[in-house]
């Protein structure tokens, strides 16, 4: 209990942009540019909750504050095309005032936020995914820099980015090793059976611990 803790926020897959109806579903189930939106201000009234309850004293020196890509719907289907909410460059201007009003209401609760952030599939400004310049030609390469760039303006220092040129992310908290990166990318894709994602999942993870581990890197966690 003497140890200092440092919160991370995991945040990935917002799709914003993407319709669904609940009246063309099985399932009641709705999504729009609306109900995004009190998601995402939920999501962060609960994480600023769940650090009271965890120390009421709030004594975090930071937090981390993870973007795992795929924040846009992108319209990369045809379906997609055909029933989203605003085209991709909307869809990114609507995730970037979110973003940037929830991080500023996280330093209300703690002294300093890093971001660490990567891009998605559903990000791409190209009609299939490619190797070079996989960042550079993202929406959610717009969309961090927008949001760097409010708080650099501001002249806020108690946020700090970190969005690598490689799309992944390896950072360090204390002693352990974390890789970030987009569900698409760790090399083993579709689920098996009644395990569902779980293999491939546990997969696609070893290669990329080995991969690193051939650059001399250790990954004790791929996020």
């Amino acid at each position: 209990k003497s140890q200092p803790e440092i919160p991370t926020l995991l945040t990935s897959d917002f799709q914003a942009g993407e319709v669904i109806r609940s009246a063309e579903l099985d399932f009641p189930n709705d999504y729009s540019p609306t109900i995004f939106r009190e998601r995402y201000r939920r999501l962060i009234q609960t994480s600023v909750k769940l650090l009271e309850r965890e120390d009421p004293q709030m004594r975090y020196p930071g937090m981390i504050y993870l973007r795992a890509g795929d924040a846009v719907s992108g319209s990369i289907h045809l379906d997609l095309e055909a029933t989203d909410e605003g085209v991709p460059t909307e869809q990114t201007l609507l995730v970037v005032e979110e973003e940037i009003r929830g991080i500023e209401e996280l330093l209300k609760a703690v002294p300093k936020v890093t971001v660490y952030s990567v891009p998605g599939n559903h990000d791409r400004t190209t009609f299939k995914p490619r190797a070079k310049r996989f960042v550079a030609l993202s929406y959610d390469y717009l969309a961090i820099w927008a949001i760097q760039s409010y708080f650099k303006a501001k002249g806020e220092d108690r946020v700090t980015f970190c969005a690598p040129a490689s799309g992944d992310a390896l950072y360090k908290v204390f002693d352990t090793n974390y890789l970030l990166t987009h569900g698409d990318r760790i090399g083993s894709r579709g689920g098996t059976g009644f395990i569902g994602p779980a293999a491939t999942v546990a997969k696609g993870a070893f290669k990329l611990r080995a991969q690193y581990a051939q650059m001399q890197k250790r990954v004790d966690y791929v996020l």
